[in-house]
């Protein structure tokens, strides 16, 4: 029986992604007959080089041989977007976990397919003030996947401070005494001396006011370093 004579030329490296198909499933004998491919068309290929296999039928198998052959084709990874979502923190609270997006995965791919999935770091703590701090990612591992890696933003929001004046009391014909006030919402240690916190405090009874229950008023910023104060009447 006559051997015919394959060929299949050399293939154009492909995308990770891209389905095998007649495009790259050409092989030609110089006979009648049908061509089986391993693998078949419609195969999604991993990245990395790949050996792809013709196997041919001769339409006169009596006259013709049956006969095989090879060629390399090379998957190049397809890219992959990992992008930090802006995300937002009180001053004082631990640092929340922080979700990704990821933009390029082909259908039927998750961040479960990644031989390693980039982590998220951020250097803020709960004691850093009020601000913008840079989120960073890391790692990231996959052979069909080019990874490429986006920073966020973590936004350290001031934390809501309640500033109420303290009880106080006195006889009638006596001055006011020296008021005082409470902070309701310190973190991290703070204190309305390690603030520089001042507020006015004020009474409209005074030594002729007759005997009863008179408002302490509280007044003062509305925003000091990493705090939003509100002021309890």
């Amino acid at each position: 029986r006559e051997d015919p004579d394959l060929v299949w030329g050399d293939l154009p490296p492909i995308i990770y992604g891209t389905a095998l198909s007649a495009e790259h499933l050409d092989a030609t004998a110089g006979f009648a007959g049908t061509f089986t491919y391993d693998p078949p068309v419609g195969t999604i290929l991993s990245g990395g080089p790949h050996m792809l296999t013709a196997f041919f039928a001769a339409a006169d198998p009596v006259n013709i041989a049956e006969a095989e052959t090879t060629v390399s084709l090379l998957v190049t990874p397809a890219p992959l977007r990992v992008t930090v979502d802006t995300t937002h923190r009180l001053y004082g609270d631990p640092n929340p976990p922080f979700a990704l997006s990821y933009e390029g995965f082909i259908p039927g791919d998750s961040v479960i397919s990644l031989t390693e999935s980039p982590t998220a770091l951020c250097a803020a703590g709960e004691a850093d003030s009020v601000g913008e701090y840079t989120v960073t990612l890391q790692g990231g591992l996959s052979t069909n996947y080019d990874i490429i890696l986006v920073d966020g933003i973590l936004s350290v929001l001031p934390a809501p401070l309640t500033v109420t004046a303290v009880d106080a009391w006195r006889r009638q014909g006596q001055p006011n005494p020296e008021f005082d006030f409470g902070g309701d919402g310190w973190r991290t240690g703070d204190t309305a001396a390690s603030t520089g916190l001042q507020v006015v405090l004020a009474c409209e009874a005074d030594e002729f006011s007759p005997p009863g229950v008179y408002p302490i008023t509280a007044a003062g910023p509305l925003q000091l370093g990493n705090y939003e104060l509100t002021y309890a009447p």
